[in-house]
């Protein structure tokens, strides 16, 4: 059997954006990093790139002379499969499979929209999301 070995990156990536969806970090909150770097002994380059997969989220921002920030939970992209698995367990991980249950129900109710392909496909993606 072959094990997969994950690099720091994104190893890196994960245990932000989990804190970042657990809340551990609220919106609004400037991250350390100097001093996440030192206390998970990466290189400044494994932050570095794991930070930029992290904005790509939109989970968070980086200004000069105010640092890395985090960012509204309206702002993130919520169409992200890993964002979605880091926030299964948490109230909005729940409140987002209410509302795309809600949705899908709404859509297989009127057949006239569930006949629309793009509605269908629609459909199809919020059926698949279950956290």
């Amino acid at each position: 059997m072959q094990t997969v070995r994950r690099s720091v990156t994104h190893n890196l990536v994960e245990l932000i954006g989990h804190s970042i969806a657990e809340g551990s970090y609220g919106p609004g909150s400037v991250i350390d990093l100097e001093a996440l770097r030192k206390e998970q002994g990466v290189s400044r380059t494994a932050l570095r790139e794991a930070l930029r997969v992290l904005r790509a989220k939109n989970l968070l921002t980086a200004r000069p002379n105010v640092g890395t920030t985090i960012l509204a939970t309206e702002q993130w992209n919520l169409l992200d499969p890993e964002l979605l698995g880091w926030l299964q367990g948490t109230s909005l991980g729940e409140q987002l499979a209410q509302d795309a249950s809600n949705f899908a129900e709404l859509l297989r109710s009127n057949p006239g929209l569930a006949a629309n392909p793009f509605v269908a496909q629609a459909l199809a993606a919020v059926t698949g999301f279950n956290p």
